[in-house]
């Protein structure tokens, strides 16, 4: 399999005896593929498609072997509890201009399949529909799409800049996210020891370019922060000058999570950042740091460029 990206298209060349389902999931883990459409065409001599019986809540497959033209594969990548998951139907005819087809389950490339994968922004995840006994779309509730407002309203939390009273707090929730990464690289952090210190903390407290907005609740209690950086670009005589809210670290309270504080203060982000005329919001993700790379494009966030390291 070759492939190349335009934006957020790849046009993918799949080879001859390579199976079509296995490269488009490799395709998605390599290239982090949340939500797609997908079509395609080309040829296979082995392919097994399926038909569902609703009634009986069963695939019915049937498995076709010969030289045939793939004249339609259509459908979808997205994720099924936060993971890869595929949903592809394919027909196919042969030399007498018989056509069968259903759902996907595989198919053998004869020659070639060239295909095309939109990239959606964001995800959409699925769930057991005890109903159809299908994995269908599932859509964020209402509430779960509300905004920040409005989360913050029902979780009694609101969100206000940081005072040097919630220093203990930020301190606290600093030693959360240094596990995480020490978990992922104990290459690089160090256990037990927090990103500022005190001091650092109440000197960012006064600096207006480098805001920290906090989540308290009905007791005003530091549940969850950001910390803020207002950036203006270019860094270089050859980038258009823009303002820009850089997200140096973002953080809710392992006991608080489910509470949707995090989207409430990225959402709060956003709007100061808007006010402020920032053109975006950027932020850095340590690779091995899954979760927070699937929140952080659950709220819309892109891949605007990769850092990348040789160990010596």
């Amino acid at each position: 399999m070759e492939y190349k990206r335009f934006g957020s298209k790849i046009l993918v060349r799949i080879d001859k005896d390579e199976e079509i389902l296995e490269k488009v999931k490799e395709l998605a883990l390599k290239e982090k593929i949340r939500l797609a459409a997908v079509q395609a065409l080309g040829a296979t001599n082995s392919f097994t498609v399926g038909v569902y019986n609703v009634a009986e809540k069963k695939y019915y497959a049937n498995t076709f072997s010969g030289s045939f033209e793939i004249v339609s594969l259509t459908g979808t990548i997205n994720t099924m509890n936060g993971e890869f998951y595929t949903h592809l139907h394919m027909s196919a005819g042969n030399d007498k201009g018989e056509v069968f087809g259903g759902h996907l389950n595989r198919a053998v490339v004869s020659a070639t399949c060239e295909m095309v994968v939109d990239v959606l922004d964001g995800t959409v995840d699925r769930a057991y529909d005890p109903v159809t006994g299908l994995n269908l779309f599932k859509f964020p509730s209402v509430q779960e799409n509300d905004c920040a407002e409005s989360v913050l309203k029902e979780s009694k939390m609101k969100i206000r800049k940081a005072e040097e009273k919630d220093i203990p707090r930020l301190l606290a929730l600093l030693g959360q996210v240094l596990q995480i990464h020490a978990e992922i690289r104990p290459d690089v952090f160090i256990p037990g020891t927090t990103k500022y210190t005190v001091r650092e903390l109440a000197e960012l407290l006064k600096q207006e370019d480098r805001p920290i907005y906090v989540a308290v609740n009905e007791d005003d209690v530091c549940m969850g922060y950001a910390f803020c950086q207002m950036q203006e670009q270019p860094f270089s005589t050859n980038m258009v000058p823009f303002k820009s809210l850089f997200i140096d670290d973002l953080c809710v309270d392992q006991q608080a999570r489910g509470q949707h504080i995090g989207e409430s203060l990225f959402e709060y982000v956003k709007q100061q950042a808007k006010e402020q005329g920032c053109y975006e919001v950027t932020l850095n993700v340590w690779a091995g740091n899954t979760s927070a790379e699937h929140f952080y494009e659950k709220m819309g966030m892109k891949t605007k460029e990769r850092q990348m390291e040789y160990i010596l």
